[in-house]
């Protein structure tokens, strides 16, 4: 049986029980039902593509927001990151001292840095390099926020501290005391330095530090005679006038160059250094002396015998070649103290030294132990007047104060004829001193400067001069941290290497290169 519903055609259908006329109506109604469902699963489908669609443009809309977001967050991050580390910054300047945090104009490095590096080489003895791993060890240690300088970046300051001082003006007076000596190294090349103290400006003691003198003038010179000398000092005399008074040894060109200078100008007096004059006085009385010599000989002998013993403890000192007679009193004092070893050693005994086996390596000194006993007396006459005038100074009277302090002193002949030599010479140089005023006696402290560059030079002084030359403006007269920061601004490198190229040229090292640079041979460089 079939039976048609609206478009549809049903063949088969169950047999109900129910009568066909409330089937009609129940299917209707169930269709009606199934009609609503689909249209409105069919909506709900329309709705759920629209919102698919929308939800991905939004999706791809929220990724470019969350994108923004992040760059904008970086750049906070980034922003946060430089404010904390200003902010560390400053608080870690806070905690340095002033002058590290003082840059000169157009330098990378600190007035603090400059300071530090100075005064480790000209004041404590370190070399340039040293100085530069010193300040780099501290800087590490104490974790400082600082730049650690080379030591060619010190070397410059160095020059540049010098040369400042130098070419800084002086004032203009009649009371200035020069001492002036040369220093010399490998070649023919001399430098004349001139370093300057007022009268006025010294005290009752006159024993001269570095930061008592001012370097006045600076000559490095190929070769050097007494005209050359003159024409020095005539042109320093421009600088701060012509001086009361010069110091020197009695160099040849020194000697002649002074005088000649003093002649022209009637009010300068020329003083001879009192330890050149003792050492000279100490050479007449000693240098004919057999006994003198031998002994001499007998300790540079032991000096080779013994270094490289167990006999190096009490190994008589070195004997310079130059300026023998200025260092004689070493060589005395060692074999004073050996002798009254060798008395002491009978009756004390000292732990992991025998006593007897260095009395029997040392048994030819006994020969020489009255000669000794004379020989110091000599040496404490010369200490004792370089001392007095070191300190006094020359002035009317002082030879006779140095005779009374003399008199305690003399035991023999010779220490007589000692003193008689050193008292007539200050008799002949207070007439030179005005009354009530005190004449500078010593230039040991040129000797000192010329000391402290030889150290600071070092390996490098067999290249000749170089612009470390500059240096021993740098050491003298007093140094502070605005002299340092005006040294550093005022003194440029052009400035610096134009008086280097003026006043040294090439140095011996430079030449060397020069005449025996590499060979080239076959396309292959041989050294």
């Amino acid at each position: 049986m079939s039976i048609y519903i609206g478009r549809h055609t049903m063949k088969s259908l169950k047999k109900y029980k129910t009568p066909t006329r409330k089937l009609c109506k129940l299917f209707l109604k169930s269709r009606n039902k199934w009609r609503l469902k689909y249209q409105n699963a069919k909506k709900d489908i329309k709705n759920l593509k629209n919102l698919n669609r929308y939800s991905k443009n939004r999706i791809k809309q929220l990724k470019m927001y969350i994108k923004e977001l992040e760059t904008k967050l970086a750049q906070v991050e980034q922003k946060i990151d430089i404010y904390q580390k200003q902010n560390n910054s400053q608080q870690t300047e806070d905690y340095l001292p002033i002058p590290f945090r003082d840059v000169p104009r157009k330098h990378t490095y600190s007035i603090g840095h400059i300071m530090l590096f100075i005064s480790l080489v000209l004041f404590a003895g370190i070399s340039m390099r040293g100085a530069a791993k010193a300040i780099e060890i501290f800087i590490l240690q104490m974790q400082m926020n600082l730049l650690i300088p080379s030591w060619y970046a010190g070397r410059f300051w160095l020059m540049r501290l010098g040369l400042y001082k130098l070419l800084a003006p002086k004032q203009i007076a009649s009371d200035w005391v020069w001492i002036i000596d040369h220093t010399n190294q490998i070649g023919s090349e001399k430098c004349l330095l001139i370093l300057g103290v007022r009268l006025s400006s010294l005290g009752p003691n006159l024993i001269l530090k570095h930061e008592d003198v001012e370097p006045i003038a600076l000559f490095p010179v190929k070769s050097s005679n007494g005209n050359t000398v003159y024409q020095q000092l005539e042109e320093s005399a421009k600088i701060t006038g012509v001086p009361r008074e010069i110091v020197a040894d009695h160099g040849p060109d020194l000697k002649t160059g002074v005088e000649k200078f003093c002649n022209h100008h009637k009010k300068t007096v020329y003083v001879y250094d009192i330890k050149h004059k003792s050492a000279s006085v100490l050479k007449q009385e000693l240098k004919g002396d057999d006994d003198w010599e031998n002994y001499c000989k007998y300790a540079s002998q032991k000096r080779n015998e013994t270094q490289q013993t167990r006999f190096a403890p009490v190994m008589p000192p070195n004997q310079k070649t130059k300026a023998r007679f200025m260092n004689v009193g070493r060589l005395i004092r060692w074999g004073k103290k050996l002798l009254s070893f060798f008395k002491r050693a009978k009756n004390e005994r000292l732990d992991g030294i025998d006593n007897e086996e260095i009395e029997k390596n040392f048994e030819d000194l006994k020969k020489f132990e009255s000669k000794i006993s004379e020989w110091d007396e000599l040496d404490q006459i010369t200490s004792k007047t370089e001392s007095i005038i070191r300190k006094d100074g020359i002035f009317n009277g002082c030879s006779s104060k140095l005779k009374t302090e003399l008199k305690d002193e003399i035991k023999t002949e010779s220490g007589q004829r000692v003193a008689d030599k050193l008292i007539n010479f200050i008799e002949n140089e207070e007439t030179k001193a005005r009354p009530n005023e005190k004449l500078v006696g010593s230039s040991e402290v040129i000797e000192s400067v010329f000391g402290k560059l030889k150290r600071i030079e070092g390996d490098q002084e067999k290249s000749g001069f170089t612009g470390n030359v500059l240096s021993v403006c740098a050491m003298v007269s007093k140094t502070t941290l605005e002299m340092i920061k005006k040294a550093m601004e005022t003194i440029s490198t052009p400035c610096l290497n134009e008086w280097c190229m003026e006043n040294l040229g090439d140095s011996i090292q430079c030449q060397r290169k020069k005449i025996l640079k590499p060979c080239m041979k076959e396309g292959v460089a041989s050294n």
